[in-house]
C-alpha cells in the first residue's frame, strides 16, 4: 500500500520557496522605511526654514536657524530666545557654513544645499528663496 504523502524532501523545498518568496520584500521595505524618513525630514526642515522666513518679514526681526546634528534638532533663535525641533534620530542633517542659516528681516537668506541621510539613502536639496517662497531643487 503506497502513501500519497509530501516526502520530506519536497516539504524542504516549498518551505525554502516561501521563505524566499517572503524575504525579498522584507528587504525592499526597510529600503522603503528610509526613503521615507529621509522625504519626511526633509519636508519637516523646509517647514520650519519657510515658516520663520515669513516670521522675519511679520515680526522684523533676523532668525538664526542652527541644526545640531549630533542631537538630531534644529534650534531657531532671536535673540537668547529660541525653540528646538526634534528630527529623526536616523536622519543625519547637513547644512553648510557652520550648520546654520541665517535669515534677515526681509526674510531673504543665502542660497544653499542641505543633505540628508539615512543609511544606504541620501538626499541632497538647494534651497533658496524666489519671488518671496522657497523653492528647492533636488540635484
Amino acid at each position: 500500500m503506497k502513501s500519497k504523502a509530501f516526502t520530506l524532501v519536497e516539504t524542504c523545498i516549498t518551505l525554502f520557496i516561501f521563505c524566499l518568496i517572503f524575504t525579498i520584500p522584507t528587504i525592499n521595505l526597510k529600503d522603503y522605511q528610509n526613503a521615507i524618513k529621509v522625504h519626511n525630514t526633509r519636508r519637516q526642515v523646509k517647514s520650519i526654514i519657510e515658516s520663520y522666513s515669513r516670521y522675519a518679514i511679520l515680526k522684523n526681526r533676523t532668525y538664526i536657524i542652527q541644526n545640531r546634528p549630533l542631537e538630531h534638532q534644529i534650534r531657531v533663535s532671536y535673540g537668547n530666545e529660541g525653540k528646538v525641533f526634534n528630527l529623526d534620530k536616523d536622519v543625519d542633517v547637513r547644512i553648510p557654513n557652520g550648520n546654520r542659516i541665517k535669515v534677515s528681516d526681509k526674510g531673504h537668506f543665502a542660497p544653499t544645499w542641505i543633505s540628508f541621510v539615512c543609511h544606504n539613502k541620501k538626499e541632497v536639496v538647494n534651497v533658496q528663496m524666489m519671488w518671496g517662497r522657497m523653492i528647492d531643487a533636488k540635484d
